[in-house]
């Protein structure tokens, strides 16, 4: 079910059309389904996030998810990061028929409510992926010496 602020927000904008993609983040174990506008009148794009899905299982020991017995967030050598790479895009190819009918369940439901045309893109753009430990240090590293540092 889509919150109806979304819908009022495309009403309100004067959305024409839209497209919902299902999308993967290649440094989050991550799949989200969106609802994407590029075409909307004025300089506003508009766009948010039907649902976010994590892939991997809960693991209540490690508090945390794990996929082949790897804790998502603590991946350490590039060899663990290719093999959670490899069964994350694994668990997406067997996920991707469901995703696809959440996908045109979702622009169904944005057809009816807000009354304007939605495509549904059945490609999964992207690949999952996770990020070692070392390459989260040094990306958080890179944001504060350009200035963007997310800690308050």
């Amino acid at each position: 079910m889509i919150r109806q602020e979304n819908i009022t927000t495309i009403k309100r904008l004067g959305v024409e059309s839209g497209t919902v993609e299902i999308l993967c983040l290649s440094e989050s174990p991550r799949v989200i389904i969106e609802f994407v506008d590029e075409n909307s009148p004025g300089d506003l794009d508009v766009d948010f996030i039907l649902e976010d899905i994590e892939l991997g299982e809960p693991c209540f020991i490690k508090e945390s998810r794990v996929i082949g017995g790897i804790d998502l967030h603590s991946v350490k050598t590039s060899e663990e990061e290719e093999t959670v790479t490899r069964l994350l895009n694994e668990e997406v190819r067997k996920m991707k028929p469901e995703l696809i009918a959440k996908a045109k369940a979702y622009a169904e439901e944005i057809r009816e409510r807000a009354g304007i045309p939605v495509e549904v893109v059945e490609e999964i753009q992207g690949e999952p992926g996770v990020m070692t430990e070392y390459a989260q240090n040094m990306w958080h590293a890179r944001e504060v010496m350009r200035g963007i540092d997310d800690d308050y």
